[in-house]
């Protein structure tokens, strides 16, 4: 959208420019004669982009809107699933976050937190772009299914590794990360979890995820099953709540 605003900018200041210069004449009466077609495609141009320009704004307006509210309804559902998984896991309810990711783009789709829950701001966002297959929310997108992986354990042997000997571990191994998006993630998490939000009126659809996140320094050994029930629950009710809004 913000692309196809710039080019109608681009559209209708090329248009005036050519309504300017066939009105004073330039480069000769003689070529806007010969061009007889390009002047009344500038002069149509002149009139209509504006209009059009008001109306992609006043698009853009009501879906930064649209989804202000959503995110507002999708934080009240993950308040609630961070308080189930606090009482049937045991974290930390102080520092686990429980997040919803939705998949954006049309030809560089990646993963857009839509909403948090989380009482410390710290880890902050890692600014990560979160394409399919990268980070734990990456493999979930690329499978479909729940993902959960303690990364103290995934990149411990990793930690004093340079940029060529991350380069060469496998994609799975480096979880479709770069050396500086692991250098920038790696002291942030402890354990991440994922379940896929799939969209009910398409089944095997992939709208996005709900990912639970611990710090570092979080306590092991939570458990795996009890996480996996209730970040489903969770994701089937975001998905159901989507697909009303649709």
């Amino acid at each position: 959208m913000r692309y196809f605003l710039w080019a109608a900018v681009v559209v209708g200041a090329v248009a005036s420019l050519g309504v300017r210069f066939a009105h004073e004449r330039m480069p000769s009466a003689t070529f806007w004669q010969d061009h007889a077609g390009v002047l009344m495609t500038c002069i149509i141009l002149t009139a209509v982009v504006p209009g059009l320009q008001a109306a992609v704004v006043e698009y853009g307006e009501r879906k930064r809107r649209k989804r202000s509210e959503r995110g507002e309804s999708v934080r009240e559902l993950l308040g609630g699933g961070l308080a189930k998984l606090v009482e049937d896991t045991g974290i930390d309810w102080k520092r686990a976050g429980l997040n919803a990711f939705l998949v954006e783009g049309v030809f560089r789709k990646r993963q857009v937190r839509l909403a948090r829950v989380k009482l410390t701001p710290y880890p902050q966002a890692s600014g990560v772009r979160w394409t399919k297959g990268k980070g734990v929310i990456g493999r979930c997108w690329a499978t479909h299914r729940f993902v959960m992986h303690d990364l103290r354990e995934a990149f411990s042997p990793f930690y004093e590794a340079d940029r060529a000997t991350w380069a060469a571990l496998s994609s799975e191994v480096r979880f479709g990360l770069s050396f500086d998006e692991f250098q920038r993630t790696r002291d942030l998490y402890g354990v991440v979890a994922a379940v896929a939000i799939l969209d009910p009126k398409k089944p095997g659809k992939y709208l996005g995820c709900v990912s639970l996140d611990t710090p570092r320094d979080s306590a092991e050994g939570i458990d795996r099953k009890r996480v996996e029930e209730d970040l489903g629950a969770v994701a089937v009710t975001i998905g159901l709540l989507i697909a009303g809004q649709s």
